[in-house]
């Protein structure tokens, strides 16, 4: 690995993430994101998504370098989606100011679903939806964190990401609520999915969440949808 200087190290349960700078890539300084995996299979799983992705112009990091046990990838320099809600209700700013950046991660999921299952045959989901998950630049979703994907439903995808919108502190707001009601409908209709199974799949998650967090589910939440 050539010499590289860590700036920081990012949150990750999975595996070792750091952004860094370097001048050896290309021939030029830059930042770039170095993942250090615990196991050769995540490796190889995300190596090999973020090629088919990237080669159907899907917005996910290139990869720069591969190593035995490492990728060094483009940084995309903008803000998670988890900071982005975040911010939006410490200025109190309206959900309406969120509707692009909610459009535009409905189209990246389509084209994420849509590419995946020409390459495979059968429906791959991300399954890790964790908003950190997700990069907000220019109000265009960038999609990083792929190891995890394998088959299953777009439903069950969305009624995560509904669940950890609505419980992210502070919880259930009225933002909060508007956004994933408008999130919810955005998908049923663009990614033409079931609205009964992505409210199953969002009740479920929240199940699990009162779970690990003993949170309260609040009774009135599926009046919404």
């Amino acid at each position: 690995m050539e010499s590289l200087c860590i700036v920081k190290q990012f949150r990750s349960k999975k595996n070792r993430v750091y952004l860094v700078h370097t001048r050896a890539i290309a021939g030029q300084e830059q930042y770039c994101i170095l993942k250090i995996f615990k196991n050769t299979e995540g490796l190889y799983k995300e190596s090999e998504l973020l090629e088919i992705l990237k080669g159907k112009s899907v917005r996910v990091p290139q990869i720069l370098r591969t190593g035995s046990n490492y990728l060094i990838l483009e940084y995309v320099d903008g803000e998670n989606l988890t900071d982005l809600i975040e911010r939006m209700e410490n200025k109190r700013l309206p959900p309406e100011s969120l509707f692009p950046v909610a459009d535009s991660l409905c189209e990246w999921l389509k084209s994420f679903y849509e590419v995946l299952r020409e390459a495979f045959h059968k429906n791959i989901i991300m399954k890790d939806v964790n908003l950190r998950n997700f990069i907000v630049m220019d109000e265009k979703i960038y999609g990083i964190d792929f190891e995890e994907a394998g088959e299953g439903s777009p439903e069950e995808d969305l009624g995560k990401i509904c669940a950890f919108l609505l419980t992210y502190e502070p919880e259930y707001t009225k933002s909060k609520l508007e956004l994933v009601r408008y999130i919810f409908d955005t998908a049923t209709k663009k990614l033409n999915l079931n609205p009964d199974a992505i409210a199953y799949e969002m009740e479920r998650e929240l199940f699990a969440i009162k779970k690990r967090r003993n949170l309260k589910i609040w009774p009135y939440l599926f009046v919404y949808f």
